[in-house]
């Protein structure tokens, strides 16, 4: 069988990407592109007979899985992590519709390119879809307004 090297260097690149712990942005715009990339890199490696390549790249696989909200409340541990007392003083100025359509473009998109995955392999995406939600900005927009109902519960019993 003949190996296109072109393509071999690819994925050879994007193995060394993997061990290294670089972001999925070195090699994508989107996570869900870069799974597809791991996915045909884990079959190339399969094809030359990698196998130790190919445990790796299945192990990076399922640990970024695994890092995935199964439902909101674990959705809503997540983002409590952020730092959200920077946020104190311009959120008790927005109500809670003006404050989502801030926080959308910039964590709603991160929630829906890794969180809400195409793919029914993310647990959250699983979830919602179990709830009959099947609009992934919808599915984003119920986990921030659950976050600013969280966060501005939080904010005032900082105030207070």
């Amino acid at each position: 069988m003949s190996i296109d090297k072109k393509e071999d260097n690819f994925f050879r690149t994007v193995f060394k990407l993997v061990e290294k712990g670089e972001d999925y942005l070195t090699v994508s715009d989107s996570f869900e592109d870069f799974y597809n990339i791991i996915e045909d890199a884990l079959n190339h490696f399969e094809i030359t007979e990698e196998y130790e390549k190919c445990a790796i790249l299945k192990k990076y696989m399922d640990d970024c899985i695994k890092e995935i909200p199964t439902n909101i409340d674990e959705a809503l541990d997540f983002l409590a992590t952020l730092d959200i007392r920077s946020l104190f003083e311009r959120f008790k100025n927005y109500d809670e519709f003006t404050f989502s359509i801030e926080l959308h473009p910039k964590i709603g998109k991160r929630l829906i390119d890794i969180w809400l995955l195409k793919y029914d392999i993310s647990p959250m995406r699983k979830y919602f879809l179990s709830t009959g939600e099947i609009n992934p900005e919808n599915m984003a927009h119920k986990i921030i307004k659950a976050f600013i109902v969280k966060a501005r519960t939080f904010i005032e019993n900082e105030i207070n």
